[in-house]
């Protein structure tokens, strides 16, 4: 089972930055970041809190260099003050130490724009990571614009278009683990059914984001949680801490 460093592992380090990305994938790692254009780039930063339009309005130097929380907004990671351990990183940045890292290392780019499309294809195919990438897309209007790439296809869906996702080209499927969880909090067991698995053809590869999209645990998973989602199926894992990605892999070898 793949197991992926969320936001590069963003544990020890905040996540999307160059210092969790270049720790995770010193320790061999696989990786997932997400992306967003700003005015002259591609970088790897979340957008929950400062909206993507926001972000595009600033070029890189200054979406490196302003700490936007003091214009009352708010990143996922800020820039170090003179440094580099903690800035946003580029996505040409993360494909080329990915590139160099041990372990030839799979990288899932979470998309968060849908306008990226062509420029994202470009960069991989110039940084020669095309067999080592994923592309992670929200919605199925988008699948248009990546027609040729479905086998490195990830629908990071919600749950109102899982069955069409299912149904379509795109090769992965992701859901968060408490979609399949009961009330206890309990997976089901390997004889038992669920519905949302049972909607994934056996031709597609499962991708489980530990936790839930709600909940304060989000990426985290106990190594028993781990062992049952290897049991049931799961191709992939997404978990912050990168020790447990560690942890997950000697698990489930």
């Amino acid at each position: 089972m793949i197991t992926f460093a969320h936001r590069g592992g963003s544990v020890e380090t905040y996540g999307n930055t160059l210092a969790g990305i270049t720790r995770s994938l010193a320790m061999g790692l696989d990786i997932e970041i997400d992306v967003l254009p700003c005015k002259d780039a591609l970088i790897c930063t979340h957008s929950n809190k400062l909206g993507s339009d926001m972000i595009a309005g600033f070029g890189l130097d200054g979406v490196r260099k302003y700490r936007l929380d003091g214009m009352g907004f708010e990143l996922d990671v800020f820039p170090a003050e003179g440094g580099m351990a903690d800035r946003i990183p580029t996505l040409l940045e993360v494909l080329r130490l990915a590139g160099n890292a041990p372990g030839d290392p799979s990288v899932l780019l979470d998309l968060k724009s849908a306008e990226i499309a062509e420029e994202v294809r470009s960069q991989v195919a110039w940084s020669d990571m095309k067999k080592n990438v994923l592309y992670g897309i929200h919605k199925l209007s988008e699948l248009d614009d990546w027609r040729g790439c479905e086998e490195n296809l990830l629908a990071f869906t919600g749950q109102d278009e899982f069955e069409g996702f299912c149904q379509s080209d795109a090769a992965w499927i992701r859901l968060w683990q408490d979609w399949i969880t009961d009330e206890y909090g309990q997976l089901p067991t390997v004889t038992e059914s669920h519905e949302l698995l049972n909607l994934i053809p056996p031709h597609k590869m499962t991708c489980i984001m530990a936790g839930g999209p709600n909940h304060a645990d989000g990426g985290v998973a106990t190594l028993g949680q781990i062992r049952q989602l290897a049991r049931l199926g799961a191709d992939a894992i997404i978990l912050n801490d990168p020790s447990l990605c560690l942890a997950a892999e000697y698990v489930t070898r």
